[in-house]
């Protein structure tokens, strides 16, 4: 259907959509080109779906693990072939699908965190997203998000400094400070066929003046564009020989190492992911698919950046780790405890942090799930703290004074 002028204008309000709540616009052009390559970067990968812990890292040194699990447990590393856990410590393996991630595991620039999460998060999808994003378990109508609080105590304006890989504004990253939340950058521009420019002018006009919500948006928007348009990066091709997979992970991992090479000053990267993590049934095979599809991307997202990977920490999370016993539909349901991945240079890797609690069923939270041994605030509190440069206290974390760092982040 053709858009007539009338109706572009009538619906240019809707050039805001990609946006949070928006400041009042800075010099976006400067600052982008003055962000430094020294900046250091969080990408926030959150797994919606509540992926099970104990198949991203199984405890194969434990006999409860197959007890629990005699259909869907992974075999023993070096037992099955390619179908086999990669072993990580002689007690852990990891997914045999994760298997794009070994070489980072070997290099020391992959951890992960085992019994991680809340005991307050809830088994329900929708209040243990609302928990993690915000930061604030049991705690609901939280009216920031904990990447949201982590902008506003850093330096600088820049409208990129947050960026969303996410089909709506991720909770997050909902509060007061400015955020870019597309799927495709290379869509977010003027739709108007055949007289773009024309209705792009016609845009600044209209925008130029008036101190309300809507006219700082659109100003904010059409800045936006002058800078993804003068940075050719967020279109170049990935590097170092780095292949992402061709789904909406892989996409954007590829934007997410494309706006870091970019240097528009962005300093926290969210990604969302659903994909079949809730394996309520069969669970071998939506893994081996799911968990292929996301370890290839942050492979490639490792391998495409290259030496900028030593200002980038990644932190792969979901909202809960799954049972420990096995449904009758070789499946897990919803759980508490579970894994939580971090990626890059900064990260202390090839250890497996937290206390392990055991699975031996009087070791349980409620005698069915893995427990937290872990609080997923403290490795959010760490990364904040030492690779951020921010202050993690309780005002980072509502009603919550991290105690005990983890020591993942150098």
């Amino acid at each position: 259907m053709t858009t007539t002028r009338r109706a572009f204008l009538t619906q240019a309000g809707m050039i805001a959509v990609g946006f949070g709540a928006l400041r009042s616009s800075p010099f976006l052009l400067h600052a982008a080109e003055t962000a430094t390559a020294g900046d250091s970067v969080l990408v926030f990968v959150l797994l919606r779906g509540g992926a099970d812990g104990l198949s991203i890292c199984a405890p194969y040194g434990d006999p409860e693990y197959y007890k629990a699990r005699p259909t869907i447990a992974l075999p023993k590393p070096r037992t099955s072939g390619n179908d086999s856990l990669i072993d990580l410590d002689g007690y852990f393996g990891l997914h045999p699908a994760l298997r794009p991630l070994e070489p980072a595991w070997r290099a020391g620039k992959l951890a992960i965190v085992q019994a991680a999460g809340s005991r307050k998060m809830s088994r329900s999808h929708f209040d243990a997203q609302e928990f993690i994003e915000t930061g604030t378990p049991g705690l609901r109508g939280t009216q920031t998000g904990w990447i949201d609080r982590c902008l506003h105590r850093l330096p600088g304006s820049e409208l990129t400094q947050g960026i969303a890989f996410s089909p709506l504004m991720p909770r997050a990253l909902i509060g007061s400070e400015p955020v870019l939340v597309t799927e495709d950058l290379t869509r977010f521009d003027v739709e108007a066929p055949g007289w773009k420019a024309e209705a792009e002018s016609l845009l600044r006009e209209m925008y130029a003046s008036g101190e309300g919500a809507l006219e700082a948006v659109g100003r904010n928007a059409i800045d936006v564009l002058k800078v993804l348009r003068s940075k050719p990066a967020l279109g170049a091709p990935a590097a170092h020989g780095a292949r992402y997979p061709v789904t909406s992970a892989g996409l954007s991992m590829q934007q997410a190492a494309q706006v870091i090479r970019a240097r528009l000053g962005t300093r926290c990267i969210f990604v969302h992911v659903e994909q079949r993590f809730d394996t309520h049934a069969e669970q071998l095979t939506a893994n081996q698919i799911d968990f292929a599809n996301i370890g290839e991307a942050l492979a490639a997202f490792d391998t495409d950046l290259g030496s900028l990977m030593d200002r980038v920490v990644v932190v792969v999370a979901t909202e809960f780790g799954r049972t420990v016993a096995e449904d009758g539909s070789r499946g897990t349901d919803h759980g508490t405890g579970g894994a939580m991945l971090l990626l890059g240079g900064p990260v202390k890797g090839r250890r497996i942090y937290g206390k392990w609690p055991g699975i031996e069923k009087k070791n349980l939270f409620e005698e069915r799930d893995l427990d937290v041994t872990t609080d997923f605030r403290d490795v959010f509190a760490e990364v904040a703290e030492k690779h951020l440069r921010i202050a993690a206290g309780e005002s980072l974390f509502p009603g919550y004074t991290p105690e005990a760092l983890p020591g993942i982040v150098a």
